[in-house]
């Protein structure tokens, strides 16, 4: 969006109404500045700051189809949706007990009684897709594929779930790169979907209790020109199920995205011993992708 939306003069004002220091901002072409500038924001917990940015010099922009802060979702839908329509659709909601911007989760799940609020507060949809991993078969896992990295076979464990018994399993080594285009030091995990344009994707990842603070994660999605778009990075929390969640959009300069990924990472620059390397195995589960009405 920000690449869609601001030329390069326009992203270097941006840095410096942030109150950052351009230089330390690199990028040859305006793309790696914009992702260099997405991965400092969140570093330094500015993204709120950024995404404020963006939507007042740009609010005819469809902000909310990216990942930005929760709590500016619905500021943005006030924008963008007329607001007696709003409290209409807030009301009926609330009266067929479906939670706004939540995903209802019942004991016995299946397509008809799974909805989620796509985080507008006036659409939801049925599950178009999901994946658990209580039944381990060679089907299942040929929807999955390790990227780059140093990484083992995937497999299924009982050690800890989300819901159920079981979880795909994924060991990785991954360290502190020396810059951040450096593709060393990273892990992926991809799945063969299928069309993954305007879709709302939630995946719940776990990493151990003793894992240093600085292990991330985004997503991403290619097309079959290997074209990609990346989702924010994201910390996650050792010793805890982190659910990630992320709303792609029509992408029109992309074709055929079929592929979605997960990249694991250490985030930081000049990090301690105990926090530059992260060596040993991420559970993923309950992964569920929603569609998204089109605009």
């Amino acid at each position: 969006m920000l690449e869609e939306h601001f030329d390069a003069t326009e992203i270097n004002t941006l840095i410096f109404d942030l109150s950052l220091d351009k230089d330390n901002i690199p990028g040859q072409t305006k793309r790696e500045k914009i992702e260099m500038l997405i991965e400092t924001c969140s570093r330094q917990n500015l993204l709120q700051e950024l995404w404020d940015l963006s939507f007042r010099e740009r609010p005819d922009a469809n902000w909310v189809s990216t990942l930005w802060p929760c709590e500016k979702v619905e500021e943005a839908a006030k924008f963008l949706f007329p607001r007696r329509l709003m409290i209409l659709m807030l009301a009926v909601a609330l009266i067929v007990g479906i939670g706004i911007g939540f995903i209802i989760q019942p004991k016995e799940k299946s397509v008809d009684n799974i909805y989620a609020g796509n985080g507008f507060g006036n659409d939801f949809a049925p599950l178009e897709g999901s994946y658990t991993f209580e039944e381990c078969t060679p089907e299942l896992l040929d929807d999955w594929e390790v990227g780059i990295g140093e990484q083992v076979l995937l497999t299924c464990s009982r050690t800890n779930s989300f819901q159920g018994l079981s979880a795909l399993a994924l060991s990785v080594n991954i360290q502190e790169r020396a810059t951040i285009t450096d593709r060393n030091g990273l892990a992926q995990l991809w799945l063969n979907y299928g069309d993954l344009e305007s879709k709302l994707i939630v995946m719940r990842i776990f990493i151990p209790q003793d894992s240093p603070t600085t292990v991330a994660a985004h997503y991403l999605v290619v097309d079959e020109a290997q074209h990609s778009r990346f989702g924010p990075i994201m910390f996650l929390r050792p010793g805890a199920w982190n659910t990630i969640v992320w709303a792609t959009a029509d992408y029109e300069d992309m074709e055929n995205v079929s592929k979605l990924g997960i990249e694991f990472k250490i985030e930081g620059i000049n990090l301690p011993p105990d926090a530059n390397h992260f060596f040993g195995t991420i559970l993923i589960d309950s992964v569920e992708i929603y569609p998204l009405s089109s605009r």
